[in-house]
């Protein structure tokens, strides 16, 4: 067996997007983020009907409402146990 040609090479799948369904799965298993990203992408997908860049938007979408989300639990957080304190030191 010898090395690959550049033919070979230029086969390669180097997205995630082209990648089949089996190579994602291995992939998500072993925790490689881009890969669930990508299963993430396909299921919606599935469930919603939507083509690969509607659904890539709409997964987007998700993330940031979920990052603002855990700054907006964090802050709350913060708050509650600032009040919870100062009611114990004031009491």
């Amino acid at each position: 067996m010898g090395y690959p040609t550049n033919e070979i090479c230029q086969q390669q799948l180097t997205s995630y997007h082209a990648m089949s369904n089996d190579v994602l799965l291995l992939l998500a298993a072993t925790g490689d983020h881009g890969a669930c990203s990508e299963r993430l992408v396909r299921e919606v997908m599935k469930c919603d009907s939507l083509s690969w860049p509607a659904a890539s938007d709409k997964v987007n979408e998700m993330a940031r409402k979920a990052v603002s989300g855990e700054r907006v639990a964090l802050w709350l957080g913060v708050y509650g146990a600032a009040a919870l304190a100062l009611s114990a030191v004031y009491s």
